[in-house]
């Protein structure tokens, strides 16, 4: 009589005649041949992480949610809770180094290049002097910026609003500061991403390169030797899969990860393969979204290497569930925290990593 093969990736089919596994804060991992057991089993399943308190945020507000976690190239860790921009020490001691960084929710994009500390969280964008501790907010020739990356000695943004003084809107560009100041933001400093029509809503550095990407569509732009234009596509980039939550976007291990949408449909899962795309996920997590009747472009996505696994881990907020990629195995698993006093498997807690 054939086993069962109940040691499995999740994948809990639309009909549960077909797969109900469900691979919950475990996952799959290859057992070597010189293994013990190796010759009966070649698969086990490893538990999760678990988490722990590190700081207790005692000088912050209960109410507040964490809306970004950075570790900067000069070894100090920074999170946004509410307004708030706080540094924690290796003690889980913190210091809140501003209290004015807006009332919006929305997830704070950082980056640094070891002199600034760059935040963009969709209405402004501040500059933290990592020397001084100050922080300011810049003159910038647009408005609301999403989302900054550093490259090419530059810092790089992008937006949901209008160029200054503009009435058209200007969210298929993209704007890039002076030589590693992240305080001037000269007015000619800017592109445009055309091929296609879509605009902007996402962005990651891979290889000294930039993946745009718009709901329809992606292209890449990699660095050029012209300082008054630093970026160039790159011929054969541009395709017509786009992005579907511009929050799920990762760089991570020379792989850009992401949850997709096009004029065809939305919710499928991409990693990317040279500048083509390769789906990873399966029928199952697919029809969960499709299914769910609640919106997906909420997903928040980070990744994280651990005993050799290199882990996407991708969390949609309204459909309550969060899915884990494997890179080295290519399999999914779930991660959840336990409402103890409902007894039920909410999502994933963290949604942020450093």
């Amino acid at each position: 009589m054939p086993m069962a093969p109940f040691i499995t990736e999740t994948y809990q089919h639309r009909s549960s005649n077909v797969s109900a596994s469900q691979t919950l804060n475990l996952y799959p991992e290859m057992v070597g041949q010189d293994s013990k057991g190796a010759a009966r089993v070649n698969i086990i399943l490893v538990g999760t992480e678990g988490t722990e308190i590190f700081s207790n945020l005692n000088s912050l507000p209960s109410n507040v949610n964490c809306r970004g976690l950075y570790y900067t190239a000069t070894s100090r860790l920074f999170a946004v809770y509410g307004p708030n921009l706080v540094e924690i020490d290796s003690n889980g001691v913190e210091t809140v180094r501003s209290t004015a960084l807006g009332t919006l929710s929305s997830v704070v994009s950082m980056v640094d290049n070891g002199k600034y500390l760059v935040l963009c969280d969709g209405q402004n964008l501040y500059s933290f002097d990592l020397d001084t501790n100050v922080i300011t907010t810049p003159t910038l020739a647009f408005t609301n910026p999403t989302k900054v990356l550093y490259l090419n000695q530059r810092f790089v943004v992008i937006n949901n609003g209008l160029e200054v003084g503009a009435t058209k809107s200007s969210k298929n560009r993209f704007y890039w500061s002076a030589l590693n100041d992240s305080n001037v933001w000269p007015n000619l400093n800017f592109a445009t991403a055309e091929q296609s029509a879509d605009n902007i809503i996402s962005f990651a550095a891979r290889q000294n390169q930039i993946w745009f990407f718009g709901q329809r569509s992606y292209e890449v732009w990699g660095i050029a030797s012209n300082p008054d234009l630093p970026f160039s596509f790159v011929d054969g980039s541009a395709t017509n899969v786009g992005c579907g939550a511009k929050n799920s976007v990762v760089s991570f291990s020379d792989n850009v990860f992401w949850l997709g949408s096009s004029s065809a449909g939305t919710n499928q899962i991409f990693m990317s393969n040279g500048y083509n795309h390769g789906r990873i996920s399966n029928h199952a997590i697919e029809n969960l979204l499709n299914d769910s009747g609640d919106r997906t472009d909420d997903a928040i996505g980070f990744s994280y290497q651990s005993n050799g696994h290199v882990f996407y881990v991708l969390t949609f907020i309204a459909v309550n569930k969060t899915f884990v990629y494997d890179v080295l195995t290519d399999m999914w698993h779930e991660r959840g925290t336990r409402d103890p006093l409902l007894n039920i498997v909410n999502r994933y807690e963290p949604i942020f990593a450093a």
